[in-house]
């Protein structure tokens, strides 16, 4: 191998912080062939629990959600808020009854966890998987 194509290995590594939507992306060129050696993306997940008012039925659903996510290993932003604001609000996963859950479909948001009973974690559980 001559030494233009030693010297023809480049790396190219776009690096990110845990909040941002870069990905890492390490490529490898020698001898005219790109070999792609890894691409990695992280992006931390915005959670948001609702209720009707934004205190208490959403601040517990709030803690359930945190503990399951804990135990699933899934690093996220888990926040809850009353519905009024949550119209205006983005997140990548909604969690709420079933109540609150068909007014956040009629104001358009997707990817919704509905809880029958909101102190059931393996119904909050199966669910936060569908979405990992």
């Amino acid at each position: 191998m001559s030494q233009v194509h030693r010297d023809f290995v480049t790396q190219i590594q776009f690096g990110f912080t845990p909040f941002s939507y870069a990905p890492a992306i390490h490529v490898s060129h020698c001898n005219c062939a790109i070999a792609l050696t890894q691409i990695e993306i992280n992006i931390m997940k915005k959670i948001l629990v609702v209720c009707g008012n934004g205190l208490g039925t959403s601040l517990m659903m709030e803690m359930a959600v945190k503990e399951v996510a804990k135990k699933l290993g899934l690093e996220a932003e888990i926040d809850h808020e009353d519905l009024s604001s949550a119209a205006s609000s983005k997140a990548d996963i909604w969690v709420a009854a079933t109540d609150v859950a068909t007014q956040l479909e009629e104001a358009g948001k997707e990817n919704i966890i509905k809880l029958v009973n909101i102190f059931d974690k393996a119904s909050i559980e199966a669910q936060l998987k569908t979405f990992m």
